[in-house]
């Protein structure tokens, strides 16, 4: 049966009246909210087409169980790639990006301020983005390029032999400090052709606002679509959370620190009903309902897990229109060499999450190779959120709805 994972609803939300009104804390949770420009805001909110469309291709190519991508750190990687491109090349990777209505410059600026934002808006979550450039030392590289994404970015450039072996450990060792080793290694060889890499890395640990009591955990039943069960570490909490429900569906979100991110998890009452669901959604309905998400008592009972995923995303992203910038003579990445001919090798992702009774950590990186053919509660009214079969959850940033991870939970797997 294919496993029809994540989807991306992402990027809506701004709850923030709902937030007040759920959890009362003595530290002003959102006097932090964020600000976003015109520009940044149609940047989010393209970025919600991106990442719907991503999960969509993914969801007709990927059969495995347990997928878990990060929209944000492919979109990043693109957004630096997006300075080197021109012409038709440019326009492919901006649209596809869902970024037709906003300039070089300004597609620029947003993310600049978006990833300021995104670093700072909660003490009580570790949130971190970086970005490098590496490029073979031989290899001529334009100074705007460059320039361009240390401002923009934060980019960390470095010339490196690529004959030296040593360059791979060094690449790699830069993901695996950016991860805080939780993801160790992106690039298995740097092929002989392949003249430049530009890498996303992102790293999240949010506490839960409402740990769960370790005391509390379990061995319970998780039932699986196509039948049967296996018995995994089920974690019990209540607490008064954001939630929603119909005939159909629950959601409860579950708050980090001071509530700025948060884990929405969206359970089907069907234990076979999560691939209909996640069909059947487009952004009204998941508007509609996000407004309907009102505080109440809940108890929620979540799996344990641990997922580690990689993909390598060059049929995903030509599918979804991106396909002159991986074939040579038709990609112009003459911002990056006016002279060269070249175009994208391979474009990998892999992250890493876990989630227990204290919060979530999570990681991504995204690695896009160049390369070239030629070298020049009322307790009376308790909600229940039993989340014992295959559900949807999404890691964001509620002020801007920045998502930052999202996955589709089929099997926990979890391992001390």
């Amino acid at each position: 049966m294919q496993k029809l994972l994540i989807f991306s609803m992402l990027f809506f939300g701004i709850l923030l009246s709902s937030c007040s009104d759920t959890i009362t804390d003595d530290n002003n949770v959102n006097e932090n909210k964020l600000n976003l420009t015109a520009d940044e805001t149609e940047l989010v909110k393209s970025s919600q087409t991106f990442g719907i469309k991503l999960f969509q291709e993914i969801d007709r190519t990927d059969e495995r169980e347990n997928i878990f991508i990060s929209p944000l750190s492919v979109s990043m990687a693109f957004g630096m790639l997006l300075n080197g491109a021109d012409n038709a090349t440019y326009d492919s990777i901006r649209n596809v990006l869902g970024f037709e209505n906003l300039t070089n410059e300004e597609i620029n600026k947003a993310y600049k301020h978006l990833i300021g934002l995104l670093e700072s808006i909660d003490e009580q979550v570790l949130f971190e983005i970086a970005n490098s450039i590496w490029y073979h030392n031989s290899f001529s590289v334009e100074t705007t390029f460059l320039n361009t994404n240390i401002e923009y970015f934060n980019a960390e450039i470095s010339a490196l032999n690529f004959s030296d072996p040593a360059s791979l450990d060094i690449i790699n060792g830069w993901v695996s400090e950016k991860t805080h080793e939780k993801i160790k290694t992106i690039i298995d060889e740097i092929s002989s052709d392949e003249i430049m890499y530009l890498i996303n890395a992102i790293y999240f640990k949010g506490t839960w606002k409402y740990e769960f009591d370790k005391d509390n955990t379990r061995d319970d039943s998780f039932f699986f679509p196509n039948g049967g069960n296996g018995f995994y570490k089920m974690m019990t909490m209540q607490a008064r959370l954001n939630y929603y429900e119909d005939d159909d569906l629950q959601i409860v979100e579950l708050p980090y620190g001071n509530e700025h991110y948060s884990m929405l998890v969206f359970l089907p009452s069907k234990v076979d009903g999560l691939d209909d669901f996640i069909q059947s959604l487009d952004e009204n309905q998941w508007q509609s309902y996000i407004n309907q998400l009102e505080p109440d008592s809940v108890v929620v009972e979540l799996p344990k897990f641990k997922v580690e995923y990689k993909l390598q995303m060059n049929d995903v992203l030509i599918n979804m229109g991106m396909h002159n910038a991986f074939l040579p003579g038709l990609a112009d990445f003459s911002r990056i060499n006016p002279t060269a001919e070249l175009a994208i090798s391979r474009v990998i992702h892999k992250t890493f999450v876990q989630v227990d009774e204290e919060g979530t950590e999570a990681a991504a990186v995204t690695a896009i190779g160049i390369y070239t053919t030629s070298i020049g509660s009322d307790e009376n009214n308790v909600r229940y959120f039993y989340a014992n079969h295959p559900f949807l959850y999404v890691i964001r940033e509620k002020d801007s709805g920045t998502i930052l991870f999202m996955g589709r939970m089929d099997r926990p797997n979890w391992t001390e």
